[in-house]
């Protein structure tokens, strides 16, 4: 499999788009779009009523692998032979009690990401948020990820802003302790 482009975004957009949904690129791809980093897959949210289907996205170069309920992983075939990974994001994940998925992807659709010729892409900091939610070893990459992100210019106040969507989300407690730990690698570092 070959790292994802912009473009190969755009394409997976496109397919979820004529299928019905309303992705929102997030993950690496968002911080490439933004002007930071480089990703190796296409990470995307949709709408929390739309998630259960995308376990079913077949057809037109589209294959899926699974589905974790946290998110649905497979493989777009482009039409040069190339094939791209992709993640669909669950935002029923993104929230804690007392808060919908479809909440939190309203959130992100209007106040936290924007237009671009991609499609939507989430702001650096929500892509930030939804890595510090991943539990356990699989968490301590993206810890790592953010940590190359800020190396490479992601502004640092996007991890206040990560923290504030926490609260926001009821979150808070979950997220705390990374942001914190982050904060000390930063200042640790110069």
């Amino acid at each position: 499999m070959t790292a994802a482009g912009v473009e190969d975004a755009r394409e997976l957009v496109r397919r979820l788009e004529k299928e019905g949904y309303h992705p929102i690129l997030v993950g690496g791809l968002a911080i490439l779009i933004a002007g930071y980093g480089a990703t190796k897959d296409v990470d995307v949210l949709v709408r929390e009523a739309e998630y259960g289907g995308a376990e079913f996205l077949q057809g037109e170069g589209v294959e899926v692998y699974s589905n974790t309920g946290r998110f649905t992983n497979g493989r777009l075939s482009l039409a040069d032979g190339r094939t791209v990974a992709f993640d669909v994001l669950n935002p029923a994940l993104c929230v804690g009690r007392g808060h919908s998925g479809e909440e939190f992807f309203s959130f992100v659709e209007q106040e936290a990401s924007r237009d671009s010729r991609y499609g939507r892409v989430a702001l650096p900091s929500v892509v930030f948020y939804t890595r510090l939610l991943v539990p356990g070893p699989h968490g301590e990459v993206y810890i790592e990820r953010i940590i190359r992100d800020l190396d490479e210019g992601v502004p640092f106040q996007s991890l206040d802003e990560a923290m504030q969507i926490a609260q926001r989300f009821g979150t808070g407690t979950r997220v705390r302790k990374k942001v914190d730990h982050l904060k000390r690698i930063r200042l640790s570092r110069g």
